[in-house]
């Protein structure tokens, strides 16, 4: 609470997209300190770009920033935060319009959970439904890829990591 009890404003990345709640809600203060600690990318005018800075405009979407997140979260201590931050991305990517957005976000599912897999029995399962669901939105992607960034397209990350977990099974 701030001054007469009004809430406190927060601003940064978390402000402009709307995720205060989930952000108060979801992490505890340390965790919240921490994950403003390690994500420290280049180019930020704020030391803490998360809570801090106004951002008037942005070409990027909340299903983007918490993809981005999670992949600064994983260190093994760290990859709880990292699923949490992927929860409310795959919520939200459920009525993402930007397909390379929710295709990005299933390639940090599937980096994140696959590092989990001798440690969390659910952790496999996770990361092949992230893969199924990276390759099923594939030719859309594709489509996407070329419209935006032309010839060659990028290597397939869900296939490649479906290839590798088949042929280890």
């Amino acid at each position: 609470m701030g001054l007469f009890g009004t809430n406190k404003r927060i601003d940064g990345q978390i402000g402009c997209f709307q995720l205060e709640d989930w952000w108060l809600e979801t992490f505890s203060e340390s965790e919240r300190d921490y994950i403003e600690a390690t994500y420290q990318p280049m180019g930020s005018a704020q030391e803490r770009p998360l809570t801090q800075g106004r951002i008037d405009w942005t070409s990027g979407n909340a299903t983007q920033l918490l993809s981005g997140l999670a992949g600064w979260l994983q260190k093994p201590a760290d990859r709880p935060l990292a699923r949490r931050m992927l929860d409310k991305a795959s919520e939200l990517a459920a009525s993402e319009s930007d397909v390379l957005a929710v295709h990005f976000m299933y390639q940090a599912q599937i980096r994140t959970y696959y590092k989990d897999r001798d440690s969390d029995p659910e952790a496999l399962g996770m990361a092949i439904a992230a893969c199924d669901k990276q390759i099923a939105l594939a030719p859309r992607a594709a489509a996407q890829f070329r419209k935006e960034y032309g010839d060659p397209l990028p290597a397939h990350h869900g296939f490649k990591q479906l290839c590798v977990i088949r042929e280890a099974g």
